[in-house]
């Protein structure tokens, strides 16, 4: 039960990677507590994407019921957020790392939570307007910091994604990082050489010669009188294209299933090679995805540890392992090598391009 005391009571909706949970949310004056309805939840595969953190269910009555219980001391930081590009959900951060992506009906709501959480709870952080002079001092003490290096690169663009409204928790709007390397098929890597790094003023559909004409051509030619003109016919980062670099390691093994009905897609649509996926991303109009933060700390993702059965391409070529480049010897040596990549020199003279 709730601690006694001035109990508010708020419709609401968690959203996880894998469904998202209609509710009732309940501030206290020392505790949060959400409780979903049962059977509530929309699966991921149904059109809803999400995600959140520190909470815990049950199978009961053939639903999963979702209950959430933080205590209010322990939430720091507060961030608003977006979700389904409605701007209703609130994004609380705890002590221990963990974090809760809620969902509102309308912005009146999603307020009267904010407020509740500024007068009850000790925030380190908590978002500004971006029109304020706050958010402007705050934005250029963040650039200072990284100017004195201060801060990594990967830091720095992790502040940058949060700060653009980026977050773990829903696959949509995931943490975006950009390709930093050109070179997939070399015998060893130089990192002093800037032939082997990606031109970061360009988008990944503008790497090459070729291809700028053809996304020019394309929205030079494009008439449509309801649409506007575009270049590229796809997005650099979708929640199809998380799940794709993290189809080897649950819980996204399971959420890529979802999304496909139940199975893996076809072998030759799936994460099976770093070269070939650079060049599908630098030679398409329609596939121009950048990178993921986990392509920079995270080697399992690049094995097949769990003996998923992901098929065989059409030149017989079986899927498991991705594929690394030739100077990579294994994928912790990848991740260490491509790491120190996005914090060399030439990228970080670059990275604001």
């Amino acid at each position: 039960e709730l601690e006694y005391g001035r109990l508010v009571g708020l419709d609401a909706e968690l959203v996880r990677p894998s469904r998202v949970s209609a509710g009732r949310l309940f501030i206290g004056r020392t505790t949060l507590q959400f409780l979903a309805e049962r059977g509530a939840a929309t699966d991921v595969g149904d059109g809803q994407r999400g995600g959140g953190g520190g909470g815990g269910g049950a199978e009961a009555g053939g639903g999963t019921v979702e209950t959430v219980r933080w205590q209010l001391g322990s939430i720091k930081q507060m961030h608003r957020r977006r979700y389904l590009m409605a701007h209703t959900a609130i994004e609380l951060f705890r002590d221990d790392g963990s974090t809760l992506l809620l969902n509102f009906t309308d912005k009146r709501e999603r307020s009267r939570l904010r407020k509740l959480v500024k007068t009850r709870c000790p925030l380190a952080y908590r978002d500004r307007d971006r029109h304020t002079s706050a958010f402007r001092k705050m934005l250029s003490d963040l650039q200072e910091k990284w100017h004195r290096r201060e801060i990594t690169n990967f830091e720095y663009l992790m502040f940058l994604n949060e700060l653009a409204g980026r977050t773990h928790n829903d696959l949509n709007q995931y943490p975006v990082f950009p390709w930093v390397l050109s070179d997939y098929h070399s015998e060893t890597l130089n990192l002093a050489d800037p032939a082997v790094y990606r031109d970061l003023s360009r988008p990944m559909g503008a790497q090459v010669a070729s291809q700028r004409e053809v996304v020019r051509r394309t929205f030079d030619e494009f008439c449509d009188p309801d649409i506007p003109r575009f270049h590229y016919g796809s997005h650099f980062s979708t929640a199809g294209f998380v799940l794709y670099y993290l189809l080897r390691v649950e819980p996204f093994t399971a959420h890529h299933k979802v999304l496909q009905g139940g199975r893996f897609d076809h072998a030759d649509r799936l994460f099976h090679s770093l070269a070939s996926t650079f060049e599908g991303c630098t030679h398409s109009s329609s596939d121009v995805k950048e990178l993921i933060p986990e392509l920079f700390y995270l080697p399992d993702m690049l094995l097949n540890r769990n003996g998923l059965s992901l098929g065989a391409r059409q030149d017989g070529q079986p899927v498991g392992d991705v594929v690394l480049p030739r100077w990579a010897d294994s994928a912790t040596d990848f991740i260490a090598k491509h790491r120190a990549a996005l914090e060399s020199e030439y990228v970080s003279a670059h990275l604001h391009e």
